[in-house]
């Protein structure tokens, strides 16, 4: 199985280091993430941010 790890995306400033931030983000290329309520909110904000580094993704919606 592969490993798996929290990703902190919108508070970076609070929790996580911007060193820590990167080096997270860098191991998100090329994953897979499957992502629920993509459409608005949270959802599409996680969605873009992991778009943006690399990952594949697989989104769901109830609107479009």
């Amino acid at each position: 199985m592969g490993s798996s790890f929290s990703v902190n995306l919108l508070i970076d400033d609070w929790s996580t280091s911007k060193n820590q931030t990167k080096q997270i983000m860098s191991k998100i290329q090329n994953k897979v993430a499957i992502i629920t309520g993509a459409s608005s909110g949270l959802g599409e904000a996680t969605a873009r941010r992991l778009a943006q580094n690399g990952a594949k993704l697989m989104l769901t919606a109830r609107r479009e």
